[in-house]
């Protein structure tokens, strides 16, 4: 029982704060008055145990309900007349013994104080008029009756039939108990008035309320006149408020207010929700996802028709690896190479401050401003996917701006990440040949130089003179050879350049995804984590109200012992 107490008391303080907690449903903070004033209900129906039971007596003007308490009372304690409004404030009919916060709180109260038994643990309050035509009586009368635990409404024949007071009656129907009296049927004598009177109850929904028709005015006499015996309708009205609300039936009546309050404040807090409130987080999470992949399909698209372009990639890659050949081979490729880049049709770059100059040599300042546009964009149709859940695109747009990475813009963050993963993918893919290949592309131009080598040794060793005239054709095909071999060798490299390439380009993309989404997805996480966090507490907070309103429990154990 204390496990469950403690569990709706936190339900009570979660709901109270829960328009700032979360601001991401909007309709929470539209309700929050009325919501915290229900919730002031639920705590007083806790809080019933420890304090009197509250009798409200309210009705229009001129129905005699001051009288009436004068006649619970024995004497003249409340102001009786026909003037319009008579009670302003309340009066307050409170045991020595009984101490109640709330009601000695009250600025327009005054306690009158007695010693009658019958009435220990329970307090009698006069109202201001349901018919009064000043606002702050209507005012007080509500605050008093939101928080009362037994309304016990007094009518006379003459106005029993009250729009005000059957339109105060529908809005308070629910959380407290209902008593009824018919007064001054001394002056209406007609019984049919009365069957009238309950025929409406049955029909607004009292069935079942007592309605006790009496003379308030006429026990008053009787009761102040000594030995005289107190009116037999009237002691009927005396019994039920002395005798018949004992303890055992007043926790029941306190269980039953607490079980409707919490009820109309899950029904309250659930109509100012969304429908599918509870998956909003995930709904809305899944759709800005979306948005997400959309947009990185689109930059990868672009990334890959106007910069990582495989086949100049393939280029890059095969000069990068062809340069690195040493010996007569190596030299001849490295002058085609210069030639080449002298052209500008050949890339290089072995830096990431290279790899930098080359993107911003290949991105213009449209793609940069179109890309840095289309984020915003991106942005703010996720804000903007909230209110198809019922969330607040203001609350996601402030979220998703201060959760979202520090950096220059969504420009720079691009071209650093590019930089980086293809500086480190070029790292990874151009290597050099090798010794052994290196070795086997100079074979042809070292054996070509060791036969000439034996051409001129050998006719100096017979005395002859050796064929100086034919060292330059044969240096012409030596180079016309190296060229034919670079020729091929390049191919090769262009062919395995091509798959490195595309190995590049997949990892770059790869990397560039998973940092987007590590950084600009971290938020959306974030938010929706939050937002799953506040249905959570919502989710919690309901189910702890609705276990009271489905069950039947004591709010706190047994009332005060001094209860009779």
């Amino acid at each position: 029982m204390l496990e469950r107490m403690a569990k709706v008391r936190a339900a009570i303080a979660a709901l109270r704060s829960i328009a700032n907690a979360c601001p991401f449903f909007p309709s929470l903070s539209h309700g929050e008055g009325q919501l915290a004033a229900l919730l002031g209900q639920v705590q007083h129906g806790l809080e019933a145990p420890g304090r009197p039971f509250r009798i409200l007596l309210t009705g229009g003007t001129g129905v005699g309900k001051s009288t009436l308490l004068n006649a619970f009372a024995g004497a003249t304690i409340a102001t009786t007349g026909a003037r319009r409004p008579t009670t302003t404030g309340f009066s307050i009919y409170l045991h020595h013994s009984d101490v109640d916060p709330w009601l000695e709180a009250l600025d327009q109260g005054e306690i009158i104080r007695h010693s009658r038994p019958e009435l220990l643990g329970k307090v009698l309050l006069d109202s201001p008029d349901v018919d009064s035509a000043i606002t702050e009586h209507r005012a007080v009368l509500e605050r008093a009756l939101a928080l009362a635990d037994l309304a016990l409404v007094v009518v006379t024949g003459e106005k029993y039939v009250s729009e005000s007071l059957f339109s105060l009656l529908r809005e308070y129907h629910e959380g407290r108990a209902f008593a009824f009296v018919f007064n001054k049927t001394d002056l209406s004598p007609e019984s049919s008035l009365i069957q009238d009177f309950r025929d409406q109850l049955d029909t607004a929904g009292y069935h079942g309320s007592p309605v006790f028709a009496l003379s308030a005015r006429n026990a008053l006499t009787k009761h102040s006149e000594e030995g005289v015996r107190l009116d037999d309708d009237f002691g009927e009205l005396v019994s039920y408020i002395g005798e018949e609300l004992h303890a055992s039936r007043i926790r029941e009546i306190e269980q039953s207010n607490v079980r409707e309050r919490a009820g109309i404040v899950t029904s309250f807090v659930r109509s100012l929700l969304p429908g599918a409130w509870e998956q909003a987080a995930q709904e809305w999470k899944d759709g800005c996802g979306m948005l997400f992949s959309e947009f990185l399909q689109e930059v990868t698209v672009s990334l890959q028709r106007l910069v990582l372009r495989e086949d100049e990639l393939a280029v890059a890659i095969a000069s990068a690896r062809g340069s690195s050949f040493e010996g007569p081979f190596g030299f001849v490729a490295e002058l085609v190479y210069v030639m080449r880049r002298l052209r500008g049709n050949s890339p290089r770059f072995t830096t990431p401050g290279e790899v930098g100059e080359w993107l911003r040599a290949r991105l213009n300042y449209g793609f940069w401003a179109r890309l840095e546009r289309r984020e915003k964009l991106l942005l703010e149709a996720c804000a903007q996917l909230g209110p198809a859940n019922g969330l607040a695109s203001d609350a996601l747009r402030e979220e998703l701006e201060e959760l979202e990475p520090e950096s220059d813009g969504i420009v720079s963050w691009f071209r650093d990440h590019l930089a980086g993963s293809l500086a480190s993918g070029w790292r990874q893919h151009v290597d050099a040949p090798g010794h052994l290949l290196n070795w086997l592309v100079n074979l042809p131009a070292w054996a070509w130089g060791l036969y000439w080598m034996y051409r001129l040794i050998q006719p100096v060793l017979k005395g002859q003179s050796p064929p100086w005239e034919a060292i330059p054709g044969a240096a012409v095909v030596l180079v016309v050879f190296l060229l034919i071999e670079w020729s091929l060798v390049h191919r090769l490299l262009r062919r395995d350049g091509a798959g490195r390439a595309n190995r590049m380009v997949l990892s770059v993309l790869s990397d560039l995804d998973a940092e987007f989404y590590g950084s600009r997805g971290r938020s959306v996480a974030t938010v929706a984590a939050r937002i799953a966090q506040c249905t959570e507490q919502l989710s919690t907070a309901l189910a702890a109200l609705d276990a009271v309103a489905d069950s039947s429990w004591t709010p706190h154990g047994e009332r005060n012992s001094r209860d009779p």
